[in-house]
């Protein structure tokens, strides 16, 4: 019992201000450090460039995994790429390898039809870009990349949370 002027204790004699204050610190050094990237909040304008791809999808759920499963990875190996002397050094570069990733990955899937979700992922990656063709990936530009990856796997996860199992 808390008598008026005191400080409320726990049963092993600890302050409950200074339990709620390492609490609040711990939650708040967990979500700005120890999530993932592809837990970090993805950034209104690329969710809008993004949901035009499931809508092109039907909400066929096996589809949408298999998209964000892809751009989880690939979002990977960009982070890492840029880790020491990367590979993708420009735009046209990441082009090239983009879309012999995404040919390669979904041959004989019924995903590789371009027309049906390539322009609108395009879309994702002129949002995050801001229209930028060709120049140097600097680590400004990769990151901007890689965001467009996460907001693609993003919404991969959002739409199957929303969709029921088939």
């Amino acid at each position: 019992m808390r008598v008026s002027g005191e400080t409320e204790r726990t049963s092993s004699g600890v302050n409950v201000n200074t339990v709620v204050i390492v609490l609040v610190i711990a939650f708040l050094a967990y979500e700005r450090f120890a999530r993932t990237p592809s837990e970090r909040p993805v950034s209104t304008g690329l969710q809008s460039a993004a949901y035009p791809i499931a809508e092109a999808l039907e909400g066929d759920s096996a589809k949408l995994r298999a998209i964000g499963d892809f751009y989880t990875q690939f979002a990977d190996v960009m982070r890492r790429d840029g880790e020491d002397d990367g590979q993708v050094t420009t735009l046209s570069v990441f082009r090239t390898a983009h879309s012999r990733a995404l040919r390669a990955a979904f041959r004989k899937t019924g995903i590789e039809d371009g027309e049906q979700v390539g322009k609108h992922i395009d879309a994702v990656f002129e949002e995050a870009l801001g229209g930028k063709r060709d120049t140097d990936v600097t680590p400004e530009v990769r990151a901007k990349i890689i965001e467009a990856m996460e907001a693609i796997a993003w919404l991969s996860k959002t739409c199957l949370l929303y969709t029921s199992p088939s």
